[in-house]
């Protein structure tokens, strides 16, 4: 039994340093290249024409409340830090179409371009698996920081000033 646990902690050690190991590697992970229509006016959103930039991708949808909460956030967001280069991006989960999506662009007065997202651009962002979902890209298209659920506008606003340096 002794030799037992002492394996299990030897394995549950290198667990753990693998997981450091693969956190530390996905910091410095580029953003997958994706280029979508948007919804407001379907022109493309072409992720690598924002090299330079600072981008904030959430993933969100409409049946989601946490995502709804956060619409103002990100716009205000956009608005203060805009001018300074930084471009927010909605990509939409939502299955039921681009209607309901519409409906709440309208209603909340979004100002960045949303677009409809799939299996694929999930995937290539290593997998949603819950929503809201952001990741904060630096101006060399370097994913620096990954937000599970929802944000406040303070946590947004402090890792977007340290990209923006």
């Amino acid at each position: 039994m002794k030799v037992f646990r002492k394996k299990l902690a030897h394995l549950f050690l290198l667990t753990c340093f693998a997981c450091l190991c693969v956190s530390a590697a996905q910091a410095a992970v580029k953003v997958p290249d994706f280029a979508l229509p948007s919804i407001q006016d379907q022109k493309m959103i072409d992720i690598t024409k924002f090299r330079g930039k600072a981008v904030l991708i959430n993933f969100w949808a409409t049946w989601c409340g946490p995502c709804v909460q956060e619409i103002p956030s990100l716009i205000s967001l956009q608005d203060e830090f805009g001018p300074q280069g930084l471009a927010v991006i909605g990509v939409s989960m939502d299955s039921n179409g681009e209607g309901p999506v519409k409906n709440l662009i309208a209603k909340t007065g979004i100002n960045y371009p949303i677009v409809m997202g799939d299996a694929k651009i999930s995937r290539d962002f290593g997998g949603i698996f819950g929503i809201p979902a952001s990741f904060l890209i630096d101006q060399s298209g370097t994913v620096r920081k990954r937000f599970n659920g929802w944000t406040s506008h303070e946590a947004f606003a402090e890792e977007i000033k340290q990209v923006l340096q």
